[in-house]
């Protein structure tokens, strides 16, 4: 019988199954990050031969981009915070929850942080963190993503992760349109355009120089698409 067709399950025993796998799904996460935190504190990757953290994550156990990326930044914060371990086991914050808070714990504020993130979604999260962390909106008018060079005999970017918290991130195809929370009732979108768009904006930030000398404008930023 195909273990994975399920037409035969009554409603209550899909239900149970459901939840119990939702739960142990939780707990195994957990101890991925804890195992993957421990891993990359002993640096096992360099004598498998592999540059990083992150190369390691991607080549050898076959974890998409973004997985290995939200996966090591977590595992950090863990190592740093164990009580994340915990959340997340718990079903209290997920990975995305971590990956918002990572940047803004520390010692004295882990609690009180975990506590306002328990069960929240991502957007509630991010506008918590936007009123406990107020940031300025004056931004770039113009902002080109970092890329990162391949590896010789690899298509992945060698994202030298070993102390910093992941690969710089690159624009691939045409990212959709980011509205996130930066201050109390202030929002930042952020969108990917086209070459000739681009340089019509540095055609007008040119003409609005001699008004705007720092090169800023109207508190928004765009991204180069590799369209």
């Amino acid at each position: 019988m195909n273990s994975f067709s399920l037409s035969h399950l009554a409603d209550g025993t899909l239900t149970r199954d459901l939840h119990a796998l939702i739960a142990r799904d939780r707990s195994t996460t957990a101890q991925l990050l804890a195992h993957l935190a421990e891993f990359d504190e002993r640096r096992l990757y360099l004598p498998a031969g592999f540059p990083s953290m992150y190369v390691y994550c991607v080549e050898e156990l076959r974890l998409s981009e973004d997985a290995a990326y939200k996966r090591i930044q977590a595992a950090r914060a863990g190592r740093r915070f164990p009580a994340l371990f915990i959340a997340v086991a718990e079903g209290q914050l997920n990975l995305t929850g971590v990956g918002l808070l990572a940047p803004h714990l520390t010692l004295e504020n882990v609690a009180e942080m975990l506590e306002a993130a328990r069960g929240r979604k991502k957007a509630e999260i991010e506008e918590w963190l936007a009123r406990r962390f107020p940031r300025s909106e004056s931004l770039p008018m113009l902002e080109v993503l970092p890329s990162a060079s391949p590896r010789p005999g690899s298509q992945l970017a060698p994202a030298q992760v070993g102390d910093g918290l992941g690969p710089e991130k690159a624009v691939i195809g045409a990212p959709q349109p980011r509205l996130s929370p930066v201050a109390p009732d202030r929002f930042m979108l952020q969108v990917s355009i086209g070459r000739e768009t681009r340089e019509k904006l540095e055609h007008a930030q040119a003409l609005l120089s001699h008004q705007i000398p720092t090169g800023r404008s109207q508190r928004c930023s765009t991204e180069r698409s590799t369209l």
